[in-house]
């Protein structure tokens, strides 16, 4: 006759973790046990060495509970010092001037046909096609020069890596408003085309 290996939550716990004992509770997005971490912390169970490929949201409160004497992980956050102005703000000003470019390409999309859908499509297949055109480098490895130099000032991966660290290179900032105008005046000569054709 065998015994059934079923245990609610706080049984579980009281059973099998104690205090100093190495705990990793793992689980991806919504399969984080997040209710044996809360018990843990209910239980009152102190200087846990607690490992996880990735700390997330349970850990942060385990450690505030004090529940965690030492951490251990593969990847936490940024690979430089955090929190510099460069660092947060970085991004957020190439995503803004990445964006108006993006935005300027889905504008001259939509002066180019009167079908919204249509529309949607190609300024789809535009921002897709800037994005995929920074992965020549990567897949073709290529030993021009020309190439190298003509793909690294639309190398979005590179550019975002390169602000995330904290490093502002000005090229980004130059390229994608000034090619954000460019594709906005050739979108208004479109529509004046347009206008005086009808």
């Amino acid at each position: 006759m065998t015994t059934s290996k079923v245990a609610t939550m706080r049984d579980a716990i009281a059973e099998l973790v104690r205090d100093g004992d190495t705990v990793a509770i793992e689980g991806f997005t919504h399969l984080i046990s997040f209710a044996a971490g809360h018990e843990i912390i209910r239980q009152g169970r102190r200087d846990l060495i607690l490992a996880r490929l990735t700390p997330d949201l349970i850990y942060d409160q385990m450690i505030a509970a004090g529940v965690a004497r030492k951490l251990i992980f593969s990847w936490l956050g940024n690979r430089s010092v955090v929190g510099t102005g460069a660092q947060v703000w970085g991004p957020y000003l190439l995503l803004l001037a990445m964006g108006m470019f993006n935005v300027s390409l889905g504008c001259l999309a939509s002066s180019l046909t009167s079908n919204q859908i249509i529309a949607a499509m190609m300024a789809l297949v535009l921002v897709l096609g800037i994005f995929f055109l920074t992965m020549i480098n990567y897949i073709i490895n290529s030993s021009s020069p020309l190439v190298r130099d003509l793909t690294a000032y639309v190398a979005q991966l590179d550019h975002m890596d390169s602000f995330s660290r904290g490093i502002i290179d000005t090229r980004p900032l130059v390229f994608y408003p000034t090619f954000a105008l460019l594709v906005l005046v050739m979108t208004y000569h479109v529509f004046q085309y347009r206008r005086w054709k009808l």
